[in-house]
């Protein structure tokens, strides 16, 4: 599975002193990304070129180029790990309190309070294409 943190999208993954470090810690993908893991789902994130990281607009992400990088990601992870999906939307419910922007991290948009719930019906969706019921209610 193919994570994809929201907007900006950059997460500046490098190796300093033979430790992997990131930014944007706290956007749900990346920090929920332990809780995907299990016998039959491995998780990558994907940041923007390093070539982007100044700014990684969506006209970037509309490019051959970026649909070529992500397209080898997946082919590669799916070589290396995992079948495709054909599934329904997940729609989530409930959650809070948020804290921040409307926008950032810890908010609706990241799934603040229900964090778990969101994991299992993702999971349970890309396992069966099954969509649970007011997920998080």
């Amino acid at each position: 599975m193919v994570l994809f943190p929201g907007y900006r999208g950059i997460i500046r993954l490098h190796e300093e002193d033979g430790n992997i470090r990131f930014e944007r810690r706290g956007n749900f993908l990346v920090r929920s990304r332990r809780h995907w893991l299990d016998d039959e789902t491995v998780t990558l994130v994907a940041d923007a070129p390093t070539d982007q990281w100044i700014a990684f607009g969506q006209r970037f992400r509309e490019t051959p180029r970026y649909g070529s990088d992500i397209a080898a990601l997946d082919n590669e992870a799916s070589r290396e790990f995992a079948a495709k999906s054909a599934s329904p939307l997940v729609t989530m419910h409930g959650g809070g309190p948020g804290s921040g922007d409307a926008c950032e991290a810890r908010t609706a948009h990241g799934f603040a309070g229900v964090e778990i719930e969101a994991i299992d019906a993702m999971r349970t969706w890309i396992r069966t294409g099954a969509v649970t019921q007011d997920a998080g209610k």
